[in-house]
C-alpha cells in the first residue's frame, strides 16, 4: 500500500488547514455533552483537491465471487482484507489484488458468519472480525485461533483497532450509543456512552429512528472518534479520562435527517424512500492526526458520491464535494471502492494536489 512522502503530508495539511477554526466544550464521558454548531462549511470539488496516484482490480474468483462489500481494512505490509455480508466471508488480497485466502463460510459455528460487516487487523497481522450480534472472530494466516461472545454490547456498528493489545468496538441500541474498549482476548477494558436519546434535531424520541442509527468509531493517535449514521454530530472521546466533545459539522447543502411529512403518511411510509430524503454519515476514518467522514445521500451504494468531511487537527474542517466512495485512510492516502460495471472491484488510491 502506498506511503506517501512527509512533503506530501506537510502539503496536505497546509491545504487543508487554511481554513475556519472550531471551538470545542468538553464534558464527563458518562454524561452527555452538548454539541457545538459549527455551521455549514462551504464545499469544494473532490477532483480539484486530490488526484488519482494508482489503481488496483482485486482478483474475483467464480466459486467464491465479491459481492457486497461490509468492510474494508488494510494491514501493514498493504495485505486487503474485506468482508462480503451476502457471500458471508472475508477475503484476503495482497496489494497487487491478488486473493491470498478466503476465511470462513455461512454458519453459526466457530469462524462462521451471519453477517460479517466489522473488520480490523491486529498489529501482528490477525484478522478480527465482529458481527452485528458481537460474535467476534481471530484469525492468524488461514487458522481460526478463536471465537466467543462480546459482552457489554447489544448492535455492532464498527470496529477499529484502539492500540497493539486493544479494539474500538462502537454499538448502539437504536436510542443510546456508546464505545466499548476491547482487549483481543475479548475483556472490557472500559466503556464511554456518548447518548441516550437519538442525537437528531427533529423528533429525537419517535421510534421511527431506531432502525436506522448507528454509532461508527475510529481511534488513532491518542484519541477514539465516532460519528452517528443519522446525525451531523461528531465526538472526540480521550481514552485516558474518558471526557468528549461533541461538535456538529455540516456542509453547505446538507439534509439534515427528517421525518416523514403529514403528506408522507408517516405510518406506512417506505423506509427506503424515507432515508433516501436525507445525508447519513457513512464511513469514519482515522490516520494519524487526520480524522475524516463521509456524508451520503440514504443508503450506500458502491459508486454513489459522497461529501467527503476532513480535518487534521480535529479544529479544522473542510468539505469535498463529488467525492468517489472513501473507504479507508492510510497515512495521507485516501482509498476508494468502485465496481466498474462488470464483476470486477476496483481500488483507488489519491493523495491531495
Amino acid at each position: 500500500m502506498r506511503v506517501i512522502s512527509i512533503s506530501m503530508r506537510r502539503s496536505m495539511r497546509a491545504f487543508i488547514c487554511s481554513t475556519i477554526v472550531l471551538s470545542s466544550a468538553a464534558g464527563c464521558g458518562q454524561q452527555e455533552a452538548r454539541p457545538v454548531d459549527t455551521g455549514a462549511l462551504s464545499t469544494i470539488g473532490f477532483d480539484s483537491a486530490f488526484r488519482l496516484v494508482d489503481s488496483v482490480t482485486l482478483e474475483v474468483d467464480t466459486a467464491t465471487p465479491l459481492v457486497a462489500v461490509s468492510a474494508f481494512a488494510v494491514a501493514a505490509n498493504g495485505d486487503i482484507v474485506i468482508a462480503d455480508a451476502s457471500e458471508r466471508r472475508v477475503f484476503v488480497y495482497d496489494p497487487t489484488g491478488r486473493r491470498l485466502r478466503v476465511l470462513g463460510r455461512s454458519g453459526d459455528g466457530p469462524g462462521e458468519f451471519r453477517q460479517p460487516r466489522n473488520l480490523a487487523i491486529a498489529s501482528n497481522g490477525d484478522v478480527l472480525v465482529v458481527e452485528a450480534v458481537g460474535k467476534f472472530h481471530r484469525f492468524r494466516g488461514d487458522s481460526l485461533i478463536g471465537t466467543l461472545q462480546l459482552d457489554s454490547v447489544t448492535l455492532v456498528s464498527s470496529m477499529d483497532m484502539n492500540s497493539d493489545s486493544t479494539m474500538l468496538i462502537t454499538t448502539s441500541n437504536g436510542k443510546s450509543g456508546a464505545v466499548v474498549e476491547y482487549t483481543l482476548e475479548g475483556r472490557v477494558r472500559q466503556r464511554v456512552d456518548l447518548f441516550t436519546t437519538v442525537p437528531v434535531r427533529n423528533a429525537p424520541e419517535d421510534q421511527r429512528w431506531r432502525s436506522f442509527l448507528q454509532l461508527r468509531g475510529a481511534a488513532c493517535n491518542g484519541k477514539m472518534r465516532a460519528a452517528a449514521s443519522i446525525s451531523d454530530t461528531v465526538w472526540s472521546i480521550d481514552p485516558t479520562t474518558l471526557r468528549f466533545s461533541a461538535k456538529r459539522v455540516t456542509p453547505s447543502g446538507y439534509n439534515a435527517p427528517r421525518l416523514p411529512g403529514a403528506a408522507d403518511n408517516a405510518n406506512t411510509v417506505d423506509p427506503f424512500k424515507w432515508i433516501n430524503q436525507f445525508d447519513v454519515v457513512q464511513g469514519i476514518f482515522c490516520s494519524g492526526s487526520a480524522f475524516a467522514f463521509s456524508f451520503v445521500r440514504g443508503a450506500r451504494n458502491i459508486g454513489d458520491p459522497q461529501i467527503f468531511m476532513l480535518t487534521l487537527d480535529g479544529e479544522s474542517w473542510r468539505a469535498f464535494s463529488e467525492a468517489p466512495p472513501v473507504i479507508a485512510m492510510r497515512a495521507d492516502t485516501l482509498i476508494t471502492l468502485r465496481d466498474n460495471g462488470t464483476a470486477d472491484y476496483v481500488l483507488r488510491r489519491f493523495v491531495a494536489r
